[in-house]
Formats: structure tokens, sequence, C-alpha cells
């Protein structure tokens, strides 16, 4: 299953389509068909025997201002623009097409809340959500395992088309579900072979080429006076980490903690470990990429009058947006704001939740006195990285 159709990165303000502040997708440089490339030309061209992947999930997202033919801002799943008349029928797509997770769902009664996702059909039912689905192409729903609104949204179906129709139109769907489950071998032979599993799960030869792959996407940006490779048991330090509170997938917020950010026994391994700077060789800091707090909405705010939207910063410190756009692409809420129709964060301020990252890199240059200094970055996110 291939993932996001027909994108998952234009959300406007770099904000996250899994919350109801990042809905909407966009696209100012009219560049959707650059997202599409990577389908059409990767995953619908494959070597194996299917040529193609076997399934195919929409983004939550509603892609904006993009159908020119029903003229609708609805969420992917819901668009039969985006999934018959793009994916199925302009490029010959005949595999599984699955809703990404709850999406037809209730939304949350803040932006900020992980709930449904009904993007764009707030308004529907939850049964005209499944029965638009299904016209829109779809075969599968991600997080539902209750028949009753699907058999509703047959029923809606025989009212408006007829029972031959509908009839035809599921059995469609089963026929490219079942398809799938035959081509695995799953009806002739459902067991699995215990001594291929024991050969296959933990096989050193796979696990050294699993090592192998992580090391490669380790990326040396700088190496200044050749300071790397460390072959010599050396003395390093290595700082503890402050993690202000942050905000987890579910909303719950961390206690801000001061701690390793390494298991200092595994660097024992391969060098000598000091509390003390002016006794080490050399330092490592270990630090994350930029976090922002709020994700691109702030719920404090939109209580203080402005309209709850804030820029996402890639770099450690204060950021202002004085380069954003004067009025969003996008903009409009059926359920939590209406009146919200403008999501700029033109000329607002943001600092990255984790901004003590840099002030730890920059103190320990101090403290190490000229002695070489290794910053390693897990970006999870973009980063400016010329802050240090």
């Amino acid at each position: 299953m291939v993932k996001h159709w027909p994108s998952g990165g234009a959300e406007e303000g770099g904000r996250d389509g899994h919350w109801a502040y990042g809905k909407f997708a966009v696209y100012p440089g009219n560049n959707l068909q650059q997202h599409i490339d990577p389908f059409i030309n990767g995953a619908f061209k494959l070597k194996g025997k299917t040529s193609k992947a076997s399934a195919v999930m929409p983004y939550y997202t509603i892609t904006f201002d993009q159908d020119k033919k029903y003229n609708e801002n609805v969420a992917n799943g819901f668009s039969k623009f985006i999934i018959t008349d793009l994916l199925r029928d302009k490029y010959g797509y005949d595999g599984v097409v699955c809703t990404d997770w709850l999406v037809t769902g209730e939304e949350g009664k803040t932006p900020n809340l992980f709930a449904g996702k009904p993007w764009g059909v707030e308004n529907l039912s939850i049964d005209e959500r499944y029965y638009k689905a299904i016209v829109a192409g779809v075969d599968q729903f991600g997080g539902n395992n209750d028949k009753k609104t699907v058999l509703a949204a047959y029923e809606m179906g025989v009212k408006e088309f007829g029972e031959p129709f509908m009839r035809a139109r599921f059995e469609r769907s089963a026929v490219r579900l079942l398809k799938n489950i035959f081509r695995v071998g799953l009806f002739e032979n459902p067991y699995l072979n215990v001594d291929e599993t024991k050969a296959i799960v933990g096989n050193p030869a796979f696990m050294k080429a699993g090592y192998d792959a992580q090391l490669k996407s380790v990326v040396l940006l700088k190496n200044k006076a050749s300071v790397l490779p460390l072959k010599e048991k050396k003395t390093v330090f290595i700082p503890k980490i402050y993690n202000a509170s942050t905000k987890d997938w579910w909303g719950v917020a961390s206690q801000p903690k001061l701690e390793y950010p390494v298991n200092l026994e595994l660097v024992k391994k391969y060098y000598n470990v000091t509390e003390d700077p002016s006794k080490a060789d050399f330092a490592i800091v270990f630090v994350t990429s930029p976090q922002s707090l709020e994700g691109g909405y702030d719920l404090k705010d939109r209580q203080n009058g402005s309209n709850g939207y804030v820029p996402i910063s890639l770099q450690y410190g204060t950021y202002t947006a004085t380069e954003a756009r004067t009025k969003s692409i996008a903009a409009g809420d059926q359920v939590i704001d209406p009146t919200i129709k403008d999501r700029t964060y033109k000329n607002k301020t943001v600092t990255a939740a984790n901004t003590m990252d840099l002030r730890t890199i920059l103190d320990t240059k101090d403290m190490m006195k000229g002695k070489p200094i290794i910053v390693s970055v897990t970006v999870n996110k973009p980063i400016i990285f010329n802050d240090f």
C-alpha cells in the first residue's frame, strides 16, 4: 500500500493533516503534478509480477481548489475527482483504494484534538460519509470494523441508483480486495512454515543489511580539521539535554526533564567518558531538529483574539514570520471556527520547544575551549543548520 495519494506533504503552512488545523493541502506553484509523479513513475511501474503497488491510500487532506470537474473541496478519500477521475481513469489504477484512518469519524471540538478526520464533509452524517467515499471509488475503510455503516451506505445507493448498480459496485471492490489475498497464496495455504520463518526472522545477514542501511542514513555535513573518524579510545564529554514539556501524538504533555540523550554504557564501549569538559579530548552534543510547540495552531492565540494560526519554525531561536503570505490560500472550517476566513500567520513570533538544544551546543563550545565538538542531530523535521 503506497501513500498518500495524491500527496501527503503539501499542507498549508507546514501543518499536519492529522489535525483540523492541517486540513488543507495547497499548490501555490500549480505543482500538484510533481507530487503525483512518484506514484505514476514509481509505485505504478514496478518490476514485479503485479507491475504496481497493490493498494493506495488517499491522504486526509483536502487537495484545495484542484477539482475543476465537480468543484468540490473535500478530503481525498471523499473526492470522486481525486480517486475515480484522476487515479482510476487518468492513470489506470485498478488496485485497492483504502481510506486513511477514521476519515468518517466525528471531528474534535478544538483544532488540536485528535479525533475523526472528515475533512470537507463534516456536515454529512457518518452513514452519508461512507456513501460518499464509496461513490468516490473507495474499496476499504481504515479504522472501521463495523459493517452497519457500510450496509447503510449500500441502501442509500440502492435508492439512488438501483440494486444492480450498487451490487456491481460492491462486487468490483470485492474483486480488488480478494485478488490481493489470492496473490499471496492465503487461500491455497493460510499456514506458515515454522522452519522457513526461523530462517528469516533474526537472520544475521538480514540484520547486518538493516544495520548497514541505518549507517548509510547518517549524513556527514561538515568535518572540520578531519576530526572524524576517531580511531583511538579518547575521552569524551557528553552534556545532558533539557527536554521541555511537549505534547505527544495524543495531546498528552510530557514532564520536563534534564537527562543524558544517549546510553552512556554504550558510549563507554568506544570511549572513556567524563563529566568534566576540561578532562575531555572532544565532546559530542546530541540534539534533535527544531520542534514546534504548537504545530501551527495555538489555542491561546485564538483565545487572545487572533485567528489561532502561528508559524512553524525551522530554527532553534525565536522566529518571526515577516515573509509569510498576507492572506492564506485556504481557509474556513465548518465545525470549529467558520468565522475564520484567513489562516495567515504573518508577523507572528514563535520559539522552538527545544530551543535549549542550541544553547547547549554553544555552551559546550565555550566549555571545550577550542577542542573538537561533534554535533549529532536527529533530523525528523527540516532544520536551519547555520543556527550553530
